[in-house]
Formats: C-alpha cells, sequence, structure tokens
C-alpha cells in the first residue's frame, strides 16, 4: 500500500452510522473533503473501490468453490451408485428405474455447475435479481440431485430384493 493511502485513511475515518444523514456533518465532510488535494482525493477513492472489488472478488470465489463441491458430490454419489447397480447380473424393472434416477441425479450435477456460472456472471455485471434466481435454481438442482440419489436407492433395495426372493430352478 502505497503512502498516499495510508493518509487518506487517517484524514477520512468511517463515520458512524447514526449522523452519517446530520446534513451538518454532510457539510462539515464537504468542506473538509475541499481542502485536500485532486491527489490525495484520488488515492482515497481509489482505495474504497480496491477494498470493495476485493471483497467482491473473494465473496465470489467462495460461492464458486461451495457450487463446485455440490456439483461434484452429487456427480460422484449417483455416478458410484449407477457403477453399483450395474454390477448386478440380474435385470428387473427396479433396477432400470433406479439407473434412470441415478441417472438424472448425475445430470442434475452439470446442471448444478452451468447455473452457479450464470449466477457468478449475473452478480459480477451487478444483476443481483438473475444472479439470486440462478442461486436458488443452482441449490434447487442440489437438492434434486440428493432427491434422485435416495429415489433411486429405494429402487436399488427393492430390485434387489426381488432378486434375491424369486427361487432358482434347478434340474
Amino acid at each position: 500500500m502505497n503512502d498516499k493511502v495510508k493518509d487518506t485513511e487517517s484524514i477520512y475515518p468511517q463515520p458512524p452510522q447514526d449522523i452519517v444523514n446530520d446534513p451538518a456533518y454532510r457539510d462539515a465532510i464537504i468542506k473538509e473533503w475541499a481542502k485536500h488535494s485532486f491527489d490525495q482525493q484520488t488515492a482515497y477513492i481509489n482505495s474504497v473501490l480496491t477494498k470493495a472489488t476485493d471483497f467482491q472478488n473473494s465473496s465470489m470465489e467462495i460461492i464458486k468453490e461451495a457450487a463446485t463441491s455440490a456439483g461434484k458430490s452429487v456427480i460422484i454419489l449417483n455416478g458410484a451408485a449407477a457403477i453399483a447397480v450395474l454390477t448386478k447380473l440380474t435385470v428387473s424393472n427396479n433396477l432400470i428405474c433406479a439407473m434412470l434416477l441415478y441417472s438424472w441425479g448425475a445430470g442434475t450435477g452439470a446442471l448444478i455447475f452451468g447455473c452457479t456460472y450464470l449466477a457468478q456472471h449475473f452478480f459480477r455485471h451487478h444483476r443481483d435479481c438473475w444472479g439470486k434466481f440462478f442461486q436458488a435454481i443452482t441449490i434447487f438442482f442440489f437438492l434434486l440431485g440428493f432427491a434422485l440419489f435416495i429415489a433411486g436407492t429405494y429402487y436399488t433395495a427393492a430390485g434387489f430384493k426381488v432378486a434375491t426372493s424369486v427361487p432358482s430352478v434347478s434340474k
């Protein structure tokens, strides 16, 4: 950080929120602001903008990492379950249904990645309404992926139960 920015932080401390709307306080700030050189004013504005940009970038990274982890977990969970069902040699309607549910569950993981990208795009371009919409859709797909996993597990259990209860014919 350069010396101009350090100087501006001591010149312009953050005021308490209860006096910000006081007209006399605003007039005093304007007079104080006018006393300083253009370079000091510019350095102060740049330091405030840099802090705001750094905060926004760090919060976007946190959102991106959380959504990426959620998408990976949904894909891995449903994909591993589908592979486990494939190892069963007998085929039943329940196992076919389970495979479809696991496949759709893995597909929601891909949709999580796409919606996360769109949410970040809109938040970065200050379109918070659309950003929040795609953020909600991301959460919906995450919950849907786990619901599909649970439903697939139910059908897998039912399919294995039917497969083990069928009597074998021996000659």
